[in-house]
């Protein structure tokens, strides 16, 4: 009996997306947009191939979505984070 991997680019997007909550703003929005498609290209290998790591795709999808529109409020209203 052949266990199944997890996929590596979910996790990557996974931890990439979490990241972009502890930087700066820049290198956050790089981290979160990285997250964003490694989480995505992570999410559809584990469709094609059987895999393990949808719940690691997923969050990674929805930590970087859930960052970036803190990050876009961050600069609309930086009042409300004070900055």
């Amino acid at each position: 009996m052949e266990t199944k991997r997890t996929n590596t680019n979910a996790i990557i997007g996974f931890g990439l997306s979490l990241g972009g909550y502890f930087t700066n703003m820049s290198l956050g929005i790089l981290l979160i947009i990285a997250g964003f498609i490694f989480s995505i290209i992570g999410f559809v290998q584990i469709k094609e191939r059987g895999e393990k790591g949808k719940v690691f795709a997923i969050l990674g999808f929805i930590l970087s979505l859930l960052a970036f529109i803190l990050a876009i409020l961050a600069n609309l209203y930086p009042e409300l984070f004070n900055y």
